[in-house]
């Protein structure tokens, strides 16, 4: 032990523990500090120097006692050990300390029988309960040389399950109970059934099940291998009922503070848009067959019946919203969003159709069509009638100033905008090969020719091969793939990446969308007008070989 006094006095001390547990400080004599925690020691020192050096009690000296080099011991472990063996351990190590080092009891060790031999008696008897269920560590005792720690095996062993806070295996005491068990493993979680616990046991021959009530948790005593189970409670109230539907508060209700529907509807509180002709309570009978009562809620909250409800019932308040069919409006043809849109009360024509982003650019306002169901409510004799077709005109700038009418719509019409039969777009055929100006040419007029066409291109180049000359134009069954495939292999066969296509594979897929139409280039082109001047369409593709 290092020993510094400063201050008034300054000395230092550099002093070993004897074996008998002593230290011996110049003109005092020995100090024993064996057997002491290390603060009891250095308050001990500090005592003793305060009767040579007095300027200690006073405060002009300062003493510091620290450590220098700890004394080893040698420690034996045997039993039910994880590793047995003899191990050098600081002096100042417990029995904790040695469990830690040699790996705890094995799988058949006790945890509540570790003993602890010194000079050939038991000293203690070390419980690793107290110290991880009580953090009790007064028989945790500090080891001295040669000491020997031995681990029995276990001698009762029990294993708990169900709804207790630490199920696991625990090992058991002869003394204790199924109180001290239930101690031990924490106690009943929250939904823990109480009144009894169910245990399975060995037997001589077999198992046998035993039920303890509550009332013998006390004396119940424990046996290794039993089988501590314990049961939740019921998932079933007591005293519950149950709204649902248009209400504001919905959910469980308890039959004690509302034993009829009528206080329990005012506190659970009623929809604007609930039905009040007729609610629906689902109820159990005595042997548990479901069963339906219609009830009338508007005679119940005015006051003229009520009805008793029963634990388990279930009420359920229809919504006026939910009785109605989900109505919509359809909306195709020339507008930027045809769609199906919801409806709703007095919606008018012009509003349909600014939901539907306005009409196109191409859009007639005239012969608007609306087809709406047919409602016949008084017969039921089949009808050969589909809809009822309605044709009206509309101003495309939809201001409410307009003369437009104001058209109501109905669910379920379907409104269709025409285009304007004098609105066209713009269409081009490709010219390709050798002319003098290849490239894409607008139509000009519904009935052009190729004629026309090879004058806007600058005619020919003196090594075209007019004999060989392709007119090229799209099959009809689908415009729109067409349009979309042929502008695809116009690309795909006049750029380089055609370099890398099988060239079979190009032309059967340009046929799938394309068919070819026999034209005499020289005859249409002498006879300008004639049957062979062909007339020309979008999407066509005139191709000119090299000769």
């Amino acid at each position: 032990m290092n020993i510094d006094l400063f201050g008034y006095s300054d000395a230092n001390f550099k002093l070993k523990v004897s074996p008998d547990g002593t230290i011996r400080i110049p003109n005092l004599g020995p100090v024993k500090v064996a057997g002491l925690s290390f603060e009891t020691a250095q308050q001990k020192i500090k005592s003793q120097l305060s009767k040579i050096y007095p300027q200690i009690a006073s405060g002009q000296t300062s003493v510091q006692v620290t450590l220098g080099s700890i004394r080893s011991i040698r420690v034996t472990m045997i039993g039910e050990i994880q590793k047995p063996g003899t191990y050098t351990l600081p002096s100042l190590a417990t029995i904790a300390n040695a469990l830690y080092v040699s790996g705890g009891p094995d799988a058949i060790g006790s945890y509540r029988d570790i003993q602890l031999v010194r000079n050939g008696k038991t000293i203690a008897v070390f419980d690793l309960y107290d110290f991880l269920l009580k953090g009790d560590l007064t028989k945790n005792l500090r080891l001295e040389d040669d000491d020997i720690i031995r681990v029995n095996p276990y001698e009762t062993r029990v294993t708990i399950t169900g709804a207790i806070k630490r199920k696991a295996i625990y090992e058991a005491r002869k003394s204790e109970t199924l109180e001290d068990l239930l101690a031990i493993a924490g106690g009943f979680d929250d939904y823990a059934y109480r009144s009894f616990i169910r245990v399975e046991r060995n037997t001589k021959s077999a198992r046998e099940a035993i039920t303890v009530n509550a009332d013998q948790f006390k004396t119940f005593t424990l046996l290794s291998g039993d089988h501590y189970s314990i049961d939740s409670i019921s998932s079933r109230f007591t005293n519950k009922v149950v709204i649902s539907g248009a209400v504001f508060h919905p959910g469980v209700y308890s039959t004690k503070e509302f034993a009829t529907l009528k206080p329990l509807l005012e506190k659970a509180g009623l929809r604007e848009e609930a039905y009040l002709q007729r609610a629906m309570i689902k109820r159990r009978n005595e042997n548990y067959i479901p069963k339906t009562i219609d009830i009338n809620l508007a005679d119940i909250l005015s006051g003229k019946t009520d009805f008793i409800l029963q634990r388990e019932d279930s009420v359920r308040v229809f919504s006026l919203l939910e009785l109605l069919d989900k109505y919509s409006v359809t909306i195709n043809g020339e507008v930027n969003r045809p769609d199906s849109y919801n409806y709703t009360d007095s919606m008018q024509l012009q509003d349909l159709i600014l939901m539907a982003g306005g009409f196109k650019e191409g859009a007639s306002g005239k012969k608007i069509e609306i087809a709406r169901r047919v409602r016949d409510s008084v017969s039921e004799k089949d009808s050969n009638r589909y809809s009822i077709v309605k044709v009206i005109e509309l101003n495309k700038k939809l201001d409410e100033n307009s003369d437009a009418p104001k058209f109501i719509l109905q669910p379920f019409d379907i409104v269709s905008v025409r285009k304007n039969p004098s609105y066209l777009e713009q269409v081009s055929i490709k010219v390709e090969g050798q002319v003098m100006y290849p490239g894409d040419y607008s139509i000009e007029k519904r009935h052009e020719r190729i004629s026309d066409i090879i004058q806007r291109a600058g005619g020919f180049r003196s090594d075209a091969y007019l004999p060989g000359a392709l007119l090229m134009r799209g099959k009809t069954e689908d415009a729109n793939t067409k349009s979309q495939e042929l502008q695809r292999l116009n690309l795909l066969s006049s750029s380089d990446s055609t370099k890398n296509l099988n060239s079979d594979s190009l032309i059967n897929k340009m046929n799938a969308y394309t068919s070819s139409i026999g034209i005499n280039l020289q005859e249409a082109l002498t006879h300008p007008g004639s049957k062979y001047d062909v007339f020309v369409e979008g999407g066509d593709r005139l191709v000119i070989p090299k000769e």
